[in-house]
């Protein structure tokens, strides 16, 4: 490119930067700053105090001044204008303030009264506005209320200052007289609670005080003057000092100030952009993003192979993607654009995640190393970003420079705390997670990448086919067996289809169950042919005809009907020959239709008479006959008694065990239990009151115990009193145990040595004895050992027989043990004595006494039933003296009266019962009383029992084994006595039924009942019609009477051998109606043999099916085809059921070759699926671990360089301070590096970029949110600071107005302005889609809960791309789109422009919402600023009235409560919006299609951000309908409106998209919904309104309007998601939380399980229909749990290491022998350092050295040498020396020069290695140290300093080796490898002279 060319575009670049500068400032008269009138709206005059006591209170004190308000005027009388019904509505309202108590005072610092209780003159503290009425002050204070807070909230911009003196001045061209305001304080204003009074103050900015930049600029450019700067610090300088100074400055123009202060709204931010551009307008234009903007073509402006949605999975690498937050494929291709340095846009239309995106982008770059600066004009979006980012914990690295953020103090801190402090995340994943992650999400997307990839032969994916398949479901399987199925092609799919069609042409012969030529052997058919079938079909007719004629004939005789079928010729053939066996039966019982009961009846009484034959023999076995004559109710009177005693006793098994044979004898141990039992109860009240025990109702176990406590009483080993507590006698038993054994051992050894020694063996040095005897003394010397011989002789002193025994090793031992034992026993003497009490008699103590004594307390312990042992007993048991005996006489008598009884019930323990019925106990653990009682019961009953089983006993012949025997034998004989008596009864009847057979109990029932059973028989045989009389007559005469059967015999026989003959032309038996021809009724037969005559010519059809079958076989397929004819299907499905045996065949052999389809389980699936969302939700939560790990890796750490110079001093130097810190443009100025480090994202607005960033600061990567609302110039300072820039915006929601300015400047609404008023910029939005940047756009809508909130937006604006879902509860108050219309709302068009009564339905709806949804955030919309201001007042006034709701109404940017129109609205969204038209008819009941904003360009972008706001539910609040508005206005933005009133108004589902409504997605899908409706429920086909649907919905049938379950297949839809994350985890998340319970169907388990699918399914509607939606069962996991740590900083000292001086050791001889050449004797001199003789030694030295401290200069090497050589100083001999062992190192490549340093060989880089302390030998000169070991130490100074001088980095680089930096050597040294450094571009020197790692 040529100079001029350069030049040329350089210029045009700069053009349009004037351009831009030039919309940044305004000079004109319209700009406030410059002409300044007092008195407008929108300003106020102070008139009291004076300017510099309110200055001062401001800026010096930093309180708060409150306004004075006048008393309130007398209000005069209702006009005419106000409607009586805002009157009524106003005058409730004042009403309700009327009734609160009185307000408190204001919590300021300045108390001041309520706006009710104002003093009636000002106090000297309060602002006084000059003459203004109270109202008039009030509406200019609400109006600066409004308007300043509105720029803050929205921009983060104060423009709500006081304006400190005017200059009056005069313009140049008009020569008007002009004031402008001096010194600008910025100011908030507001109140502390509803009824504080107002105050203003200053707020927390960088700059307190600013002198008016405009009037700076307009005096510079137009008259050359530079005002006076201001005073850097307050406390002493006044305000009138600095007017005198302004004064003096313009004093040649005669300028003159003037002392005033006035509070006003002034814009002048936008300065400093301009500023910006304007000096650094070169850079600027060098941007090729800015140069593109202006025009210039720029080639390198899209990075190549930039990937789709689609390639996310197959780019993306688990292990190194930081996203924090969940991310849809949309999402994560724009951060991948990002990551690349591709600058883009980045439309996110409404609720798409534009934030979460920005956030995981700034997450992403930051991991990687990259800085962010994250840029929007809206603070909403801003705070929404951070926020995002701090609840994953990476707020640490953002730093927040807007609005009240950038505040110098805050930022100082901030930063300081950041170096000060590292996160430490407690968990980090781990590489096999990632590995696991990759697994899964490779598998599922190869999943859906064999189900729906289109197949190489057949052209068909899997789904398609299985969709075929699950569609043919009702159509039967048949298996084709198709040869080679994989390579099935569709040209060959349609030949067989055909082939099977010519197949159902002629399939008639298989579908007709009686096509009559079946089987007919011919391959032709002709005239001959048809001539002969029909003369013999002709001659078979005949025969059937003859066969008739006999049949009819002899039927007659038998009085039946004639036969119709050869088997009923048969049957009668059969019923004739029954006469032949006839028995004479009764003539009545052959036509009687009941006698199966006779019969049945006869076989009973046969049965009867049989059993009481045998039963009588039987029991008169056993009884005599008198038996039969007792009373028949004795079985039951002794079955009474025995159940009744059984009962009342609880005897076990009392009928049927041994009670029988021992009644006798228990009923005589039930009488002495009566009378033991009284004896008992006496003695024991006898006994207990002795043994101090409670008297009471005992039991038999009480009675054993307590005779056992008398009788111990009595025991010769008394216990101690105090054994008798539980945790004592613990420690007296361990005591026992222990102790016993140590004085037992103590005793067996001290006795067993005694019979050898005397005591003094004890007094012996054991310990060295036992030594000596076990070592030395073992071997065979030990008799010349004198020690030995000494110790024998003191060893046999202290024997009794003055010898020394064998074992005497052993008894020294046992010796020692007794002496331990001893000291033992000594040490716990005490402790024995004090537990074992009188038994302790030292070594004689009485162990077997005492264990026999606890015994005793702890059995009475365990017998006591006290809960402790009475002190009377216990005084008992331990007294010395012998008790009374009147104790062990009755404990005696008591223990013996319970055994005695004991032993005699041992006989009954059968008979006793195992638990008493009234105790629920054992008898011997039930109370004496119910003992006692029990025994009298069982006497009462038991006796009367025994007489009764006596009495009958008398006729036994010998007694039964149990009651249960004897009664049921009483039983029978009684039943025997009854059916006899029964027969003789019945026997008139009897004799009618069975005639002369019968002979009373001697009939003969066996005859009576063959005879019934040869009639059945009969009957039998005739069937279900009834034996004929005339047979019946036949039959009782007998055989004779039977007709004979001859010719019928022969006339069947005929006509059978016809049909045979005929049938042998066929390839099987003739069959007709699927039966055997000749099974068939004649006249059937008759009918199949005419058929064929009729259909002689169908035998056409038989020989072409037979053709058609062949060329089935040719193909192979004649499998197939014998199988459909084996199902005889209809013709109409053998094409449906050929397609499915094609294709389930072909999915078979594709199952085989792709195991992802053939091993598919809808188990494992769903199981990878849930595995993949709990790990990938798992790893998103811990990826702000490795955020933090990444970025904590590149912020200083443990190592800081703490001169005065770097970058961390800096900061901490600024952090020290407590005032007059440096501007933050200073400070980002000087600390670059570290900034970026610490912060490497800075959110900011445009206006804080170029105020607080110096122009050199570069990101690499620029981040605009909200850019459609954004104008170029504003953007233009954060794009040349950057290296890829990101456009975040939607060019279908505001653009960029002057309406701002306009409003700000005027004070004038929308409806106010003409066109040609209110100017619409091009957004950076546009210039960006304008120069060709690639465009990402964010596909899922995830802020609705319902999807009518976006549904209308999506398709008017967006043409249904959105991505959005349906709710399940799609009809519901709480959810989608509301209107309420306001009949009696009036838009006041020539008064306030607003709609008061609507404003008041607003507000009470207001109220509504927060009483009845707490909990939801809301916002309120309006039209109009107008419209805004009156539902802001009618909820003020409510809130006078109720200030218990003040608590909804507090400041939150992003949750809290708003009211704003709609030009600022974008950017917010709540739970629910509240949208309030306000236009409508007027007070005439006219109307005007002026809708204010509606109406200018761009309205219908405006209405677009309003209605997508709400979360969860939008309230349209309209006086108007959509019907009210012109369908012909020509403005787009009102058409729309009257589009969204219908919406709202009607119905909502007619704006959703069309497309695919009522249809099915595929055949699969319908397949399911067939199956849902089966089941007896309705559902929807294809729920929603986007191209991403639910494929059924199924209806709740309970709650109208609302889905039970969502059915989603794996078809279209599920193959359409982009990513494993979209398709298998987001998706349904979302869903799940719009209230859906989702069922998954996979097309391979629907197909190949479809039964237990189908029941899966039905179980899952059934468990949706009996509980609430439940969470979502894979949460999503928490954040990493991060830890704070603070920094412990060190120096570079830490990365190096001690320099190791190694030792050298010098050999050599202090003499060497010299040839003497005079004589042949060597003479000794003295060995020098340089002697050839000690070169080798040298050699090994210094390779040494090098070896181990390489590299080491020469110079040093030879000192070191030297100086081990003991050689104070060297001379050009010993470095001679040393070179040459130097070349011996070289020549044996041992060592590598570079330089004058040494190099071990292999040594390629060197550690830093500084000096140890203590050894000298460590401190290198400079000139010995490595320049490469300096160049390290350089950079890595210079790296941790982040940023150093030269002077500085050359200081530091020399304290790290120990040297004086300021020394002359090191200095030079040191410089010249800093400068090679530069030169070589290892690091970098910055223009203000920073060093710099490159």
């Amino acid at each position: 490119m040529t100079e001029q060319t350069e030049f040329t575009l350089t210029s045009s670049a700069m053009k349009r930067v004037e351009d831009w500068k030039s919309r940044l400032i305004d000079l004109s008269k319209k700009n406030n700053l410059l002409y300044f009138k007092k008195g407008k709206r929108g300003n106020l005059t102070i008139t009291q105090p004076d300017s510099q006591k309110i200055f001062d209170t401001l800026i010096i004190k930093k309180s708060r001044l409150e306004f004075y308000l006048p008393p309130e005027e007398k209000k005069p009388a209702k006009t005419e204008t106000e409607s009586p019904e805002k009157q009524k509505s106003r005058g409730k309202a004042k009403a309700k303030v009327k009734e609160q108590p009185e307000a408190k005072v204001a919590k300021g610092p300045v108390k001041a009264a309520t706006m009710e209780e104002q003093p009636k003159k000002p106090s000297a503290n309060q602002l006084v506005c000059g003459s203004l009425s109270r109202q008039e002050l009030e509406r200019a204070i609400k109006l600066l209320e409004r308007r300043s807070l509105l720029d803050y909230r929205e921009r983060g911009v104060r423009i709500l200052y006081a304006a400190f003196g005017t200059l009056n001045w005069v313009d140049s061209e008009t020569k008007e007289a002009v004031q402008s305001p001096l010194i600008l304080v910025p100011l908030e204003i507001g109140k502390e609670s509803i009824r504080a009074p107002y105050s203003i103050g200053l707020p927390p900015v960088e700059d307190e005080a600013v002198l008016n930049p405009a009037l700076q600029a307009k005096l510079k450019n137009d008259f050359r003057i530079d005002l006076p700067p201001l005073p850097e610090e307050w406390d002493e300088a006044k305000l009138a000092d600095y007017y005198t100074q302004v004064e003096a400055a313009v004093a040649e123009l005669k300028w003159k100030t003037e002392a005033s202060t006035n509070l006003g709204l002034f814009s002048f931010q936008k300065l400093v952009i301009y500023k910006d551009l304007e000096a650094n307008a070169q850079i600027v234009t060098q941007n090729p993003i800015v140069r593109a903007i202006a025009g210039l073509k720029e080639d390198n402006l899209i990075v190549s192979g930039l990937p789709d949605e689609k390639d996310v999975d197959k780019i993306e690498q688990p292990a190194k993607t930081y996203q924090v937050l969940d991310a849809d494929s949309s999402q994560r291709v724009s951060i991948e654009y990002a990551l690349r340095g591709q600058s883009f846009v980045m439309k996110g239309p409404p609720g798409t995640g534009k934030s979460q995106t920005i956030a995981n982008m700034v997450a992403e770059c930051i991991a990687n190393g990259k800085s962010v600066l994250f840029v929007s004009d809206k603070m909403a979006a801003l705070e929404v970003v951070y926020k995002r980012l701090s609840e994953v914990g990476l707020a640490h690295f953002c730093l927040e420079l807007h609005s009240s953020k950038a505040n110098k103090q805050q930022v100082v801190a901030e930063l300081k705390r950041s170096l000060d402090e590292n996160l430490v995340p407690r968990k980090l994943p781990s590489a096999h997670e990632f590995d696991r992650l990759t697994e899964y999400r490779d598998s599922l997307n190869g999943y859906v990448a064999a189900l729906h990839g289109k197949r190489q032969y057949l052209q068909r994916s899997a789904y398609e086919v299985l969709s075929i398949i699950s569609s043919l479901e009702r159509v039967p399987f048949v298996p084709v067996g198709l040869p080679e199925v994989g390579t099935l092609t569709p040209q060959k799919m349609r030949e067989l289809e055909e082939l099977v069609s010519q197949l159902s042409k002629v399939w008639a012969v298989v579908e007709e169950q009686d096509f009559p030529w079946v089987g007919y052997r011919a391959d032709k058919y002709n005239l001959e042919i048809r001539s002969e079938l029909l003369t013999t079909l002709e001659a078979i007719n005949q025969s059937l005809h003859d066969l008739e004629l006999e049949t009819e004939a002899f039927s007659a005789k038998l009085g039946v009907f004639p036969p119709e079928s050869y088997a009923r010729i048969q049957w009668l053939l059969d019923v004739s020959k029954l006469l032949l066996e006839s028995p004479k039966p009764e003539q009545a019982w052959m036509t009687d239709q009941t006698l199966d009961k006779l019969l049945a009846e006869a076989k009973a009484y046969l049965e009867t008479m049989n059993w009481i034959k045998q039963t009588r023999t039987e029991l008169l076995q056993r009884y005599s006959p008198a038996v039969f004559d007792l009373p028949l109710s004795r079985s039951g009177e002794l079955q009474q008694a025995i159940t009744t005693l059984g009962k009342i006793s609880a005897i076990p098994d009392i009928a049927g065990g041994e009670f029988l044979a021992k009644r006798e004898k228990f009923l005589t141990f039930v009488k002495n239990t009566q009378l033991t039992t009284k004896k008992w109860q006496d003695l024991s009240r006898q006994l207990t009151p002795l043994l101090g025990l409670d008297t009471g109702d005992l039991t038999i176990t009480q009675l054993k115990q307590l005779a056992r406590m008398a009788l111990l009483c009595f025991a010769e080993d008394k216990p101690e009193p105090q054994w008798f507590d539980a945790k004592y006698l613990e420690e007296v038993q361990e005591t026992i145990t222990d102790a016993r054994q140590i004085y037992q051992e103590y005793g067996l050894l001290k006795s067993r040595l005694d019979q050898t020694y005397t005591d003094e063996l004890y007094s012996l040095d054991l310990d060295t004895l036992i030594a000596n005897y076990s070592g030395p003394y073992q071997n065979g010397i030990k008799l010349f050992n004198s020690d030995y011989r000494n110790d024998q002789k003191r060893i046999a002193k202290v024997t009794n027989d003055g010898k020394v025994p064998k074992e005497v090793l052993q008894d020294l031992i046992d010796a020692r043990k007794v002496l331990k034992l001893k000291k033992k026993i000594d040490s716990s003497a005490e402790t024995v004595q004090n537990l074992l009490g009188h038994y302790y008699h030292k070594s004689r103590t009485d162990f077997n006494g005492a264990e026999k004594a606890a015994a005793i307390a702890e059995e009475i312990r365990k017998l006591s039933w006290a809960t402790s042992v009475p002190e009377p007993l216990i005084k008992l048991l331990t007294a010395s003296a012998a008790p009374s005996p009147m104790i062990k006489n009755l404990g005696q008598e008591l223990r013996d009266g319970v055994e005695k009884w004991e032993s005699q019930a041992e006989e009954f323990t059968a008979l006793v019962p195992q638990v008493m019925v009234k105790s629920e106990k054992a008898l011997a653990d039930t109370e004496l009383l119910l003992v006692e009682e029990w025994a009298n019961d069982v006497d009462r009953l038991l006796t009367p029992l025994c007489n009764v089983t006596k009495d009958t006993l008398s006729v036994a012949k010998a007694e039964p084994n149990s009651y249960s025997q004897l009664i049921g034998d009483l039983q029978n004989a009684e039943e025997i006595r009854k059916k006899e008596a029964q027969i003789v009864g019945e026997k008139a009847q009897l004799a009618e039924k069975y005639g002369v057979r019968f002979q009373e109990l001697q009939t003969d029932w066996q005859d009576i009942v063959s005879v019934l059973e040869w009639v059945v028989k009969v009957q039998a045989a005739f069937g279900d019609m009834p034996v004929p009389e005339a047979y019946a007559e036949l039959a009782a005469k007998g055989p004779d009477a039977a007709p004979s059967s001859t010719e019928l015999v022969a006339r069947r026989d005929a006509s059978l051998k016809v049909l045979a003959d005929f049938g042998r032309r066929f390839e099987s038996e003739m069959r007709y109606q699927n039966r055997k021809l000749t099974d068939c009724e004649i006249k059937a037969i008759e009918e199949r043999i005419q058929s064929l005559r009729d259909r002689v010519d169908d035998l056409q059809v038989w020989i072409d099916y037979n053709d058609t079958k062949n060329r089935f076989a040719l193909r192979g397929l004649d499998p197939f085809f014998a199988k459909l004819v084996e199902l005889k299907l209809p013709a109409a499905d053998l094409q449906p059921t050929f397609c499915k045996g094609v294709y389930q065949e072909w999915i078979n052999n594709l199952y085989n070759e792709d195991p992802k389809l053939g091993r598919f389980r809808r188990e494992n699936h769903e199981q990878l699926i849930a595995d993949f969302r709990k790990l990938d939700q798992e790893l998103i939560a811990l990826t702000s671990g490795m955020v933090i790990d990444s970025v904590n890796s590149r912020k200083p750490q443990d190592i800081l360089i703490q001169a005065a110079d770097t970058e961390a001093a800096v900061l901490s130097k600024e952090a020290a301070k407590k005032r007059r810190l440096m501007p933050i443009r200073t400070l980002m100025q000087k600390i670059p590096n570290l900034l970026v480090k610490l912060k490497p994202c800075l959110l900011m607005s445009p206006i804080s970029v170029s105020q607080f960033l110096p122009p050199e600061a570069k990101f690499d990567l620029v981040l605009f949110d909200e850019a459609s609302q954004l104008v170029p110039e504003d953007a233009i300072g954060a794009i040349y600071r950057g290296k890829t820039v990101v456009v975040a915006g939607d060019n279908k929601q505001l653009p960029p107005t002057s309406f701002f300015q306009k409003s700000l400047l005027d004070d004038k609404d929308w409806d106010e302005l003409a066109d040609e008023d209110v100017e619409v910029f091009d957004s950076i939005l546009d210039e960006c889609l304008g120069i060709g940047l690639p465009v990402k756009t964010l596909k899922w809508h995830y802020r609705s809960k319902h999807e009518d909130l976006i549904a209308f937006s999506n398709q008017r604006f967006y043409d249904g791309a959105m991505i959005t879902f349906p709710a399940a509860k799609a009809q519901t108050d709480s959810l989608g789109v509301k209107l309420v219309y306001v009949a009696d709302g009036v838009y006041d068009r020539g008064g306030k422009r607003d709609n008061p009564v609507e404003a008041e339905k607003v507000a009470d709806l207001v109220f509504e919402h927060f009483k009845n949804y707490p909990k939801k955030t809301l916002g309120v919309v309006t039209f109009s600023i107008a419209q805004m201001d009156a539902v802001q007042e009618a909820i003020d006034r409510r809130l006078e009235a109720q200030p218990e709701f003040d608590r909804f109404f507090k400041e939150d940017r992003l949750e809290g409560f708003f009211i704003k129109n709609l030009e600022n609205v974008q950017g917010d969204e709540r739970d629910v919006i509240f949208f309030s038209v306000g236009y409508g008819y007027d007070q005439n009941r006219g109307i005007s299609m002026n809708f204010g904003p509606l109406n200018k360009a761009g309205g219908e972008r405006r209405l677009n951000v309003a209605v997508t706001r709400a979360r969860e539910k939008v309230v349209l609040i309209t006086s108007i309908k959509g019907s009210d508005i012109d369908p012909d206005a020509k403005a787009l933005g009102v058409q729309t409106l009257r589009t969204y009133l219908d919406y709202a108004e009607h119905s909502t589902s007619t704006y959703k998209a069309k497309d695919n409504q009522g249809t099915f997605d595929s055949a699969l899908d319908e397949d399911v919904a067939n199956e849902i409706k089966k089941l007896g429920y309705q559902i929807t086909p294809e729920v929603g309104s986007s191209g991403y649907k639910i494929d059924i919905g199924i209806l709740d049938p309970v709650n109208k309007g609302h889905y039970l379950i969502g059915v989603e297949c794996d078809g279209t839809t599920y193959q359409s998601s982009n990513s494993a994350r979209d398709r298998d985890r987001l998706r349904e998340q979302v869903l799940r939380k719009l209230g859906w319970r989702i069922h998954r169907i996979w097309a391979p388990a629907w197909v190949a399980r479809r039964d237990s699918e189908i029941r899966r399914l039905q179980e899952a509607i059934e468990q949706a229909q009996k509980q609430q939606i439940e969470s979502d069962s894979q949460k999503p996991a928490t954040a990493t749990v991060i830890d704070v740590q603070k920094n412990s900083f060190g120096g570079v000292e830490k990365l190096a290491v001690p320099y190791k001086v190694h030792p050298l050791k010098a050999t050599y001889n202090p003499y060497i022998k010299v040839a003497n050449g005079r004589t042949t004797v060597d003479s000794k001199t003295k060995n020098e350092f340089h002697y050839p003789e000690n070169r080798e030694n040298q050699t090994k030295m210094l390779s040494d050295l090098i070896t181990n401290e390489g590299p080491v200069h020469f110079d040093y090497a030879v000192e070191r040498l030297v100086a081990t050589w003991g050689i104070k100083q060297h001379n050009p001999k010993i470095s001679h020396a040393v070179k040459e062992a130097l070349n011996n190192l070289i020549r044996e490549k041992k060592v590598n020069i570079k330089g004058s340093f040494l190099w071990p060989a292999g040594l390629k880089e060197v550690p830093i290695r500084i000096p140890t302390q203590g050894t000298p030998e460590s401190r290198r000169k400079a000139q010995y140290i490595a320049p490469e070991e300096v160049e390290a130490a350089m950079k890595a100074v210079a790296q941790y300093a982040l940023g150093i001088s030269e002077d500085s980095l050359i200081s530091e680089t020399a304290k790290l080796f120990g040297l004086n930096h300021s020394g002359d050597d090191a200095k030079q040294v040191f410089s010249e490898i800093l400068r090679r450094l530069i030169r070589e571009r290892k690091l970098v020197q910055r223009d203000d002279g920073v060093v710099v790692v490159a």
